[in-house]
């Protein structure tokens, strides 16, 4: 008798440097659905993908940057200047502060490495295959997946009405001091308040993990009321 280790039971696991993974649907996993492995790596870039209901043996990630080579290690947090190694140089996931519909338009503010393009997707959670919790993995927060993709920003462009510099912290620890965001993307059909969605982040083709995922508001409208003040004479 024996036992078996490090089984592979990922949609697709890449080892190596300046791969693509764009327009495919995966899904229905026993782990990951994209382990990107095989220590510093660089270029591999995954785009425009439909990944959701992963993790059907143990919770796991849509995409998943394994700084320990095997089949998954859980989200890799956003560090401070993102100076890290790793598969895809371990790049820091974008952090979505707010999202809100305006007239035809979702959008959406936030954090990114300078320069980063930015992939939206709305999450297995909203689309129903998948339920809250299932890619938190010890963490406050689920990470993605994003099961379908809505649009691409490039942080820093003219469409990136925000050239602002801020540092965030969040509850799982999640932390830098970067580029901020506000973008905007054709409102998808069917999207409304409260729906969820999630973002990755790509630098020189090298694609980050799933962003925490972010709930859809009302926008908020502050308005200058003037006020009359009536003074008695005594």
């Amino acid at each position: 008798t024996g036992t078996v280790s490090d089984t592979e039971n990922s949609g697709i696991r890449l080892h190596g440097d300046n791969s693509t993974i764009s327009n495919n649907i995966i899904h229905t996993n026993g782990g990951a659905g994209v382990v990107m492995a095989g220590g510093n790596t660089s270029g591999n870039l995954i785009s425009q993908n439909s990944i959701y209901a992963n993790g059907t043996v143990a919770d796991a990630l849509g995409i998943d940057l394994d700084d320990s080579d095997q089949e998954g290690d859980g989200p890799t947090l956003n560090e401070n200047g993102d100076g890290d190694n790793g598969p895809n140089g371990l790049i820091n996931f974008p952090i979505i502060q707010t999202a809100f519909v305006s007239g035809t338009n979702l959008v959406i503010i936030g954090w990114s490495r300078p320069g980063a393009t930015l992939e939206f997707f709305m999450t297995d959670i909203n689309e129903g295959t998948a339920t809250v919790g299932d890619n938190q993995i010890g963490l406050t927060q689920d990470y993605g997946e994003g099961q379908l993709y809505i649009g691409t920003a490039i942080e820093g462009s003219g469409g990136d009405s925000d050239g602002s510099t801020s540092s965030y912290t969040d509850a799982d620890g999640n932390t830098d001091n970067t580029n901020r965001f506000q973008v905007s993307v054709p409102l998808p059909t069917g999207v409304t308040i409260g729906d969820q969605i999630t973002a990755t982040a790509s630098l020189s083709n090298s694609t980050s993990e799933f962003s925490p995922q972010s709930i859809i508001k009302v926008a908020t409208i502050i308005t200058n009321r003037r006020i009359t003040y009536r003074v008695n004479k005594n």
